[in-house]
């Protein structure tokens, strides 16, 4: 699922779950790609059961082929293509 960029103002678990309910991937196994550590986000989705946080240049197989949902911010795609 490709998303537009996050950035959360505070971390709150809360915006997360929202996030997820919308794009109705909550109660699975989520990975959530970035472009950039971004300490907000991560922050916000590490209470999350289930929910993993990585940066785009940290990719690798495992990780996509461990979650049931892999959501991608447009900026991280750039990032992809070049690896």
């Amino acid at each position: 699922i490709v998303i537009e960029d996050l950035n959360f103002e505070a971390p709150k678990t809360k915006d997360f779950i929202n996030i997820a309910k919308n794009i109705k991937v909550d109660g699975k196994k989520v990975l959530l790609v970035l472009p950039s550590d971004n300490k907000n986000v991560t922050l916000s989705a590490r209470n999350v059961p289930d929910a993993k946080t990585m940066v785009a240049s940290n990719l690798n197989t495992y990780a996509i082929m461990n979650s049931n949902a892999v959501i991608i911010t447009e900026s991280s795609l750039d990032c992809v293509n070049k690896l």
